[in-house]
């Protein structure tokens, strides 16, 4: 790391709580007790301090005295620094987009809150573009191996194991969620056309293709063994061994 870069960065964090002193820490407390009026937890109100704390110290260091003289130009440098030149404390590295976004949107709502309490005469942070932050697939994801150790884990030769199957199978093979295989109908399985109508959130439908091995099971299972099931008139696809 360029040492000019480190000392300057060192310099700007142990400003933050000094600062505050100088510049916006009468507007500092009122937006912290904002904060505590709109029901925000302690943790939250501790999280903005310290985040508009810093902001406050890199505009000292840049030589403003008053929160009305912030331009445009000052915020954008500011997100620039964050992305270029500040360091997390605890691990001395640069802030990841999500963690700079953070900050920029501790010190937009500042502004917000400045603006409408009539502190300042226009809010140079309104129209500040964000930074991206890549979105992560989900992880956790089963290895063949394992799911096929998953799906042998049900006892065929019982009526619940072999439902139990059938319902690891269709989920498996159709990319259910769990909320969404509880809720099939019996009229929602189309084995002729192998075809599955799901219900999602929102009332939303789709019609998925059903795998050829769970269409084998859910064949067996409505032909055979839910009907042993059945207690009563149910529209419910997979039942219980009461109903």
């Amino acid at each position: 790391m360029n040492p000019a870069i480190r000392s300057r960065g060192t310099a700007l964090r142990a400003a933050g709580n000094a600062v505050a002193e100088a510049l916006g820490r009468d507007a500092l407390k009122r937006f912290l007790v904002h904060l505590d009026l709109q029901g925000s937890s302690p943790y939250t109100v501790r999280d903005y301090r310290q985040d508009v704390e810093v902001f406050l110290a890199f505009l000292e260091a840049h030589g403003h005295r008053q929160l009305a003289t912030v331009e445009r130009k000052t915020v954008e440098a500011y997100q620039k620094y964050l992305h270029e030149e500040y360091r997390d404390r605890q691990r001395g590295r640069r802030l990841r987009p999500g963690s700079q976004q953070k900050k920029l949107c501790v010190m937009r709502e500042f502004f917000r809150f400045l603006y409408r309490e009539g502190a300042v005469f226009v809010d140079p942070a309104a129209a500040i573009e964000m930074p991206r932050v890549p979105r992560r697939l989900p992880g956790g994801f089963l290895a063949l191996q394992e799911m096929d150790r998953l799906l042998a884990q049900p006892d065929l030769e019982t009526v619940l194991g072999y439902r139990d199957r059938a319902w690891m199978e269709l989920m498996y093979s159709c990319a259910l969620r769990i909320g969404e295989s509880v809720a099939l109908r019996i009229g929602d399985v189309d084995l002729a056309d192998g075809y599955l109508t799901v219900h999602g959130k929102g009332n939303f439908e789709r019609r998925v293709p059903i795998g050829k091995t769970a269409a084998a099971f859910m064949r067996e299972y409505i032909a055979s063994v839910r009907p042993r099931l059945e207690r009563d008139d149910s529209e419910t696809l997979f039942l219980n061994r009461f109903g």
